[in-house]
């Protein structure tokens, strides 16, 4: 397991101070061994950086946002509060954080944000070329419930540059308002709104929910320049919405830029109770355009949505074990998912734009590459139903539930666990593909025990389903998986 990877358990810490993007030639990236404890945590300020020791030092950073900061111990933000609203975040749209900000190892307990006007929510508001680094933060209960743009550690990233490496946060968030009406919410475990910058070695242990918009265990959305490493998530992701289209992932609800060896646990799901919308939930992302590789989640995923009565206010769902809805050039490789699929689309009086999808690895693609995937679920099903009978799409596939036929995907050398319970039901014109129909789309059949021997994996791809699925075993990024010493399916190495 990596050391980023034991920071709760504070005994275990053994953070290097590596400073990745921003701020990487500070003095502090290579402190003096002498000055650290037996876990890893500097007992000196490296020079250039102002010792953060209490709660009233934290609030002023807010005060110079271009400055280098070190965490000398863990703080508590109880009873912290301006006006009664908790903690302001520090960082704003027009003013971001653009400084460095080091957790030594140390963590920031008791946050709450109670101030409905702020659009930008998290320990920190907004960063522009900034670094947080080696920080746990634990969230208090009822501790983040409005905002735009919501994460545990930052509410908006808008710099390439930027970078959250080693972080971790606990505690739930649940965002039942947002002042911007015009915009989605963007609700994350660690980021809100990750518009560009990178994510590496992070993860959330709470669970997440919003009232609509993108939520995600990582971040709620992922811009186009963004790069998400070595995280995973294990809450729960939910919706439970009256209506408005949402999009939810163990990872990020809508997936720009790439995402690597990264996997969620919990449990994924998408619920719009009364008026139109399109619910779409996956294991690492709602929906993607871009490319996700070397991940997996093993929690249920599921998407249902009903629509009020209207022909012209469609009900869709999807749900897939990796991506619910695959766009454009999105890329999914060397990916696999364990539970149990399930999409639901109900219309009160009409069927003809009532749509419900659901595969293993994508609900439905529309263009892209699905590749190298296993989809190993006991059980995949998609659903329709309407007040009258007429046409309505359902499909649910072992690989992807639904290929498009105009902007066709590439989908290849994918394995399935065999035997497997695959069903679609619902209005005419649905289609089910199961074992034998669309090999391609279906994937080729592989038992629990080949799908449990690291064969299976890494041996080279030779023709569609044939060989192995070339994935690389190792101990580093490049060659990100392992066959676990107690059996079952391939972990990341870090693990």
């Amino acid at each position: 397991m990596k050391t980023s990877r034991l920071i709760l358990a504070a005994a275990a810490l053994a953070l290097t101070m590596t400073f990745a993007g921003c701020g990487k030639g500070n003095s502090a990236d290579n402190p003096n061994p002498d000055d650290q404890n037996s876990n890893g945590i500097t007992n000196t300020v490296p020079d250039g950086y102002t010792p953060i020791r209490t709660a009233a030092d934290l609030d002023a950073v807010r005060d110079s946002l271009s400055g280098n900061y070190i965490l000398m111990n863990d703080i508590s933000l109880v009873g912290r509060s301006r006006a009664g609203a908790g903690w302001t975040p520090i960082g704003t749209y027009d003013t971001p954080f653009t400084g460095t900000f080091d957790g030594n190892g140390h963590k920031i307990s008791g946050l709450i944000i109670q101030d409905t006007t702020l659009m930008y929510v998290g320990l920190f508001g907004c960063m522009s070329g900034g670094s947080v680094s080696n920080l746990g933060v634990e969230i208090d209960a009822g501790g983040l419930n409005s905002g735009n743009d919501v994460g545990g550690i930052v509410g908006c990233v808008t710099s390439s540059k930027c970078t959250i490496t080693n972080c971790y946060t606990t505690g739930n968030i649940s965002v039942i308002s947002y002042p911007d009406h015009s915009n989605l919410p963007r609700v994350g475990g660690i980021v809100g709104n990750l518009y560009s910058g990178t994510i590496a070695n992070c993860h959330t242990a709470g669970n997440i929910s919003s009232g609509s918009g993108y939520i995600g265990g990582i971040t709620g959305y992922k811009g186009q320049n963004s790069t998400i490493i070595d995280c995973y998530s294990t809450g729960n992701i939910s919706f439970i919405t009256s209506g408005g289209d949402c999009y939810s992932g163990g990872i990020t609800g809508e997936a720009y830029g790439t995402i690597s060896n990264c996997y969620s646990t919990g449990n994924i799901s998408v619920s719009i109770t009364s008026t139109s919308g399109a619910a779409y939930s996956g294991g690492i992302a709602g929906e993607a355009y871009g490319t996700i590789s070397n991940c997996y989640s093993t929690g249920e995923i599921s998407a249902s949505t009903v629509s009020p009565g209207s022909i012209y206010t469609p009900a869709g769902a999807w749900a897939g074990g990796i991506v619910g809805l695959g766009q454009g050039n999105s890329t999914i490789t060397n990916c696999y998912s364990t539970g149990y699929i399930k999409s639901t689309a109900s219309n009160v009086s009409y069927a003809y734009s009532t749509q419900s999808y659901s595969g293993g690895i994508v609900g439905a693609a529309q263009g892209g590459t699905i590749t190298g995937c296993a989809a190993i679920n006991q059980t995949i099903v998609a659903s329709t139903s309407a007040g009258v009978d007429v046409t309505g799409c359902f499909a649910a596939g072992r690989i992807v539930g639904y290929a498009s036929s105009y902007y066709v995907p590439i989908v290849s050398n994918n394995f399935a666990l065999n035997p497997m319970t695959v069903s679609a039901t619902g209005m005419s014109y649905g289609t089910t593909l199961i074992t034998g129909t669309l090999v391609s789309y279906d994937g080729t059949g592989k038992t629990l025990a080949q799908l449990q021997a690291q064969s299976t994996y890494a041996d080279p791809v030779n023709g569609d389903g044939l060989g192995g699925l070339g994935w690389a075993f190792g101990n580093d990024d490049a060659n990100p998986w392992k066959m676990p010493a107690s059996g079952g399916y391939p972990t990341l190495y870090w693990q």
